[in-house]
């Protein structure tokens, strides 16, 4: 007859099955614990997957959406930020030329010529601002700057100022520079011919552009500035104060531009505001619409995530006892 305290290989086998189904239970209700969903999505979804399926490419879709949106909005900021500057810049200087051009000295009008050239580094500078590595206002030109330096600019005014026969010619020469196929074109501005890229938000919805640095608005601006900062470059008082005042005309034309601009694109930020607080929305039904069909109870779980520790520890624990089982240990 044989006799045996050991375990026989049945029953080693058997322990050791059960033993690896509950660390995969423990392993599957340990995940659903940290994420609060059910990790078996047929049982979750009474074979019905495909609804999970649907609604897990709908949160990616609006994730995407999302953050399509806050690159827009990121991008509207610094675009809005350097339009306040400018058009701040612009108010603030022009009517105080204006009535310096009408009452001032040449002391007051060599303090405007410099202010003015201050005020173009403001405007140009401000027209050079990049969110990351696109600039702003290059249009698709994005890794470079829009502009060249102040300096270049006002550099080429002064010597079509200086090598003008009159205050007259001078401002004609300026125009050329700055009209269409000028040296503008050619020696300072350095951004695309085309627009710059939609403002996409959804697959539906995008907005216009970004208005580019060679727009007229800012042409005129920059042509205002550099002419009353290089007006000192004339012949005669006369030919200076002809090239202050057409400046300062131009200046006082590119006011409303400013204005409607920068309420332009303040208007679009409103918009994308909107748009993101819907797909918020969206996301929040969409996460609640998931949490229904695959959730699982956290506090649910980890009462059974500590039961089945227990259950292992326990099956761990008689396995090595009777695996120490002997007829020597039993005759002790």
């Amino acid at each position: 007859m044989r006799f045996s305290l050991t375990p026989d290989v049945l029953f080693n086998t058997r322990q050791s099955r059960q033993n690896a189904a509950l660390r995969a239970r423990l392993e599957t209700v340990g995940q659903e614990t940290i994420t609060g969903r059910r990790a078996d999505l047929l049982q979750a979804t009474n074979g019905q997957v495909g609804d999970a399926f649907l609604l897990e490419k709908a949160s990616q879709d609006i994730t995407r959406q999302r953050g399509m949106a806050n690159l827009a909005s990121a991008r509207l900021d610094g675009a809005v930020s350097s339009l306040s500057t400018i058009r701040t810049t612009l108010v603030e200087f022009t009517p105080d030329a204006r009535v310096t051009f009408a009452t001032g000295g040449k002391n007051e009008l060599d303090l405007m010529s410099a202010g003015a050239g201050d005020a173009l580094g403001h405007v140009m500078s401000s027209l050079g601002r990049r969110h990351g590595t696109r600039h702003l206002f290059s249009g698709t030109q994005s890794a470079g700057g829009p502009l060249a330096s102040q300096e270049a600019l006002q550099t080429a005014i002064n010597a079509e100022i200086s090598g003008a026969a009159t205050g007259a010619d001078a401002i004609t020469a300026i125009n050329d520079y700055f009209a269409a196929g000028g040296g503008f074109e050619t020696d300072i501005y350095q951004g695309s011919a085309a627009d710059g890229p939609r403002l996409h938000i959804t697959d539906t919805q995008s907005f216009d552009p970004l208005p580019k640095a060679d727009d007229q608005l800012f042409r005129d601006m920059m042509q205002g500035f550099a002419m009353i900062a290089g007006a000192s470059q004339a012949a005669t008082d006369a030919d200076r104060d002809q090239l202050l005042e057409a400046g300062i005309n131009l200046l006082d034309g590119a006011i409303d531009g400013a204005l409607a601009t920068e309420a332009r694109v303040g208007a679009t930020q409103q918009s994308l505001e909107r748009i993101d607080a819907g797909l918020a929305t969206e996301a929040s039904l969409v996460s609640v619409a998931t949490n229904k069909l695959l959730g699982r109870d956290v506090f649910e779980a980890a009462a059974e995530l500590q039961a089945l520790q227990g259950q292992l520890e326990a099956s761990y624990t008689v396995t090595g006892r009777l695996g120490s089982l002997s007829l020597a240990n039993f005759l002790r």
